[in-house]
Parts: structure tokens; C-alpha cells; sequence
């Protein structure tokens, strides 16, 4: 059996928490934090990151401080279904950038977009 935090919801794999979000309850949460003006740290994990995590202490310290680490990876899921706690879902940036944008917009969070020329930002916009 894996190590799991019943309060926060996550387990432990290799040396970071994961937390059991689906896409929609990632979505959510990152909306609820920025209605509150939470600051917040948002990352993923997927089997590339638990292992870097395993030998790089300062990326494993930044990782244990999120206050959100969703699985990104099907070695994430897999980890979490051979220690016997199986993650619920694997959740994607990706997948979950069309709502979360909807969401904001809805909620009237302003999104800061980074890294294109202003073309592309307008037409991602």
C-alpha cells in the first residue's frame, strides 16, 4: 500500500505528493484560488518528474511546497495503481486549458499569456 493523505487527498509517490484530481476538480481548484487571490503553485508529475525528484533535492523541495501537484503521465497512474491506491484520472495541461479559460472568463479572471508575439496571443485569446 502507498503512503496516502486521506486529509488532502494525494499519495505519495517516490518522494512527491500527488494529488487525486480529476481534470474538472483541477479546473476548479486553480478558479477557487484565484477568486480568493491565493497565490499558488501549480505543477504537474509524471514519471520523468518523480524521477528527477528522487535525485534533485531543490526540485523535489519545490514540488513537496505546491500546493498542487496533479498527475500528468500514465507512469504516474500506474505507480499509483501498483502501490494500491489507484489515481483517479491522469490530467493534462492540455486537456484542461479549454475550460480552465472558460472558467475564467466566466468567473472574470484575467489569464496572463506568455510567450508568443502578440498575433499568436490575440488568436489564442
Amino acid at each position: 500500500m502507498g503512503s496516502w493523505d486521506s486529509a488532502r487527498h494525494r499519495l505519495l509517490i517516490g518522494d512527491i505528493w500527488v494529488d487525486n484530481l480529476t481534470t474538472d476538480e483541477l479546473v476548479h481548484e486553480i478558479i477557487q484560488r484565484a477568486r480568493r487571490g491565493v497565490p499558488s503553485r501549480v505543477f504537474y508529475a509524471n514519471a520523468h518528474c518523480v524521477n528527477v525528484a528522487a535525485w534533485d533535492q531543490d526540485y523535489r523541495a519545490i514540488l513537496l511546497a505546491a500546493d498542487v501537484v496533479y498527475p500528468d503521465g500514465y507512469g504516474v497512474i500506474l505507480a499509483s495503481r501498483i502501490l494500491g491506491e489507484p489515481l483517479r484520472a491522469r490530467v493534462t495541461a492540455s486537456d484542461c486549458f479549454v475550460d480552465f479559460c472558460k472558467a475564467s472568463a466566466v468567473e472574470r479572471i484575467r489569464l496572463f499569456l506568455l510567450g508568443a508575439s502578440p498575433a499568436v496571443v490575440e488568436a489564442a485569446a
